[in-house]
């Protein structure tokens, strides 16, 4: 019955990720906490935040923040306790900093881990031009494996990630993706089973 907001407000410097916690009750929605800041790092700007529980009740945040890895935007996390108390700091989800990692999505996953994806500039090899990418969390926060490549195709863009669970296991990854044989736009996919390999 609870139900957890993220929106981008005004922080301490420029644009920052707020969330807020309400439940839900015969009447209505009723706010139970006041409006709380997500972002440690406060330079710059903090935009573009997705929000998923997790089994236990907890959830995560991630959010785009601009120049806090050194070039361009970044990605970070940050979790929190099922009362809405944060859980360690915030932490980077890409390791490839070059140019900008934004436009995160996040998802709890059916092992009790999560996952993020995400659009990368320029990391594929081909310059000016976005991939998408992801990276798997266990149940406690830590990296499972290295960050990896969704979309195969590498012509043009590759941008706008969602990502959701499926019912008999796994996750499926959709984004937006150039062709290059009919230099049209067109809706991708890729599947993967719980351990977080592609399934064809």
């Amino acid at each position: 019955g609870k139900l957890v907001m993220t929106w981008t407000g005004v922080d301490g410097d420029k644009a920052g990720i707020y969330t807020r916690e309400f439940v839900l009750t015969s009447t209505g929605v009723q706010a139970v906490t006041v409006d709380k800041l997500v972002n440690t790092y406060q330079v710059g700007d903090q935009t573009e935040s997705s929000v998923t529980y997790l089994q236990d009740g907890s959830f995560v945040m991630s959010w785009t923040s601009s120049a806090q890895d050194g070039s361009g935007n970044g990605v970070y996390l940050q979790k929190y306790d099922a009362n809405l108390n944060k859980v360690g700091d915030e932490q980077i989800v890409n390791t490839y900093y070059t140019g900008s990692q934004n436009d995160s999505t996040i998802k709890g996953l059916n092992n009790g881990g999560y996952v993020v994806v995400w659009t990368s500039y320029g990391q594929d090899g081909l310059g000016l031009a976005d991939g998408v990418y992801m990276q798997r969390f266990a149940a406690n926060g830590q990296k499972l494996g290295a960050e990896e490549q969704v979309a195969d195709s590498w012509y043009l863009n590759q941008n706008q990630p969602s990502v959701d669970t499926l019912e008999g296991g796994g996750f499926v990854v959709s984004w937006t993706g150039y062709r290059e044989k009919t230099s049209t736009t067109e809706i991708y996919t890729q599947r993967y089973d719980d351990n977080g390999n592609k399934v064809a």
